[in-house]
């Protein structure tokens, strides 16, 4: 199945005239739905980092930041991973800030620390506006939904972002909350220019996750050449923490020397920023990029590279793109081999 946009035989500009109008209208509908959900000016927390390879999180976690300081004015007071001894940083904040959960697409039983964490947040601070940055849901048993639904029931000041039609049904049928369909995140960091000039005719993105859909890769074989196949990276790179330090005093070192284990809003934002350049680069390496991870996907748009998407194991990726995307740059296939004719066509 093909989009009403397609790249092959667009140069580079064409392809980034056409995304333009998508980003600038998803940027839009991003600004509109914070001046809903929360009061401009005062404090607020991110909460939930992604600390983890799936460069994709880092890239929302930045628009997230981005969006944050326009409409508050600010930088975060406080951003934490998805652990339960934050909690009590959480307390000491002032009683106004806002409380914004992180965004992406683990919501549901596919990730169990983050949607306990989440619950744990709403259990405890019931007195504070929480606001959950757009997600997509997705549960693999609906008995699993029971403790979240008690915890989201009980708090009387929780909104609900979320960025497909799916989700948003799901979350009206299960949960007592505001919910509103909102476009991804990452939408915030605007067009972005590619860091380096392709070198190869195809770059593959493909997930080796429990969200892979593909078994069977021997179509990767006739992929127009040259080609290579890639994940998100190993993070074997990154600085580890100095584990010697408490955190009340890693959080006043240099950001680039908090490692893994960061204690700063400071050095969360250069872990993140670090992650996503090393995406980009990844991705900008292809004339045309064949992904079946979403954030590659919404990366192509804003870098200009024209791609294929297959989907992911729960058709995270054509939800997304039926509502917000269907008008770039792109194609989707329905199968592997049916990818791999339309890069061999273009």
């Amino acid at each position: 199945m093909t989009m009403k946009h397609l790249f092959p035989g667009q140069s580079a500009p064409d392809i980034r005239a056409c995304n333009a109008p998508v980003i600038a209208r998803l940027q839009e509908a991003l600004r509109a739905a914070m001046n809903d959900v929360a009061p401009t000016g005062g404090d607020y927390a991110i909460l939930d980092f992604p600390n983890h390879g799936n460069i994709g999180d880092s890239a929302i976690y930045l628009g997230e930041l981005a969006l944050c300081r326009q409409h508050f004015g600010r930088s975060p007071a406080l951003v934490t991973e998805a652990n339960d001894d934050d909690l009590a940083r959480i307390a000491r904040l002032n009683p106004d800030a806002t409380l914004l959960l992180h965004g992406g697409g683990n919501f549901g039983d596919l990730y169990p620390r983050h949607q306990q964490f989440r619950d744990a947040v709403l259990r405890r601070f019931v007195d504070r506006r929480i606001v959950m940055m757009p997600q997509s849901i997705h549960f693999e048993n609906v008995a699993n939904v029971a403790p979240s639904a008690a915890a989201i029931a009980a708090h009387p000041d929780f909104t609900m972002m979320v960025r497909d039609r799916s989700s948003l049904q799901f979350a009206e049928q299960h949960f007592a909350c505001r919910v509103l369909l909102v476009p991804d995140m990452a939408f915030m960091l605007g067009a972005i220019a590619p860091p380096i000039r392709a070198d190869l005719r195809v770059l593959g993105l493909m997930r080796k996750d429990k969200e892979a859909a593909i078994s069977d890769n021997g179509d990767l074989a006739r992929l127009p050449q040259p080609a290579q196949i890639v994940d998100w990276p190993d993070e074997w790179k990154y600085p580890r923490k100095p584990d010697v330090l408490p955190d009340f005093l890693r959080r006043w070192l240099p950001p680039q020397v908090q490692g893994w284990k960061p204690a700063s809003p400071a050095a969360f934002e250069w872990l993140a920023n670090k992650r996503l350049q090393t995406g980009l680069t990844i991705l900008a390496r292809g004339q045309t990029v064949l992904t079946d991870r979403l954030h590659a996907h919404i990366l192509c748009v804003l870098l200009g590279i024209g791609h294929v998407v297959l989907d992911n194991s729960y058709g995270k990726i054509k939800k997304f793109s039926d509502e917000w995307t269907q008008d770039s740059a792109f194609m989707r296939a329905r199968s592997l081999a049916e990818a791999v004719d339309m890069l061999n066509a273009d």
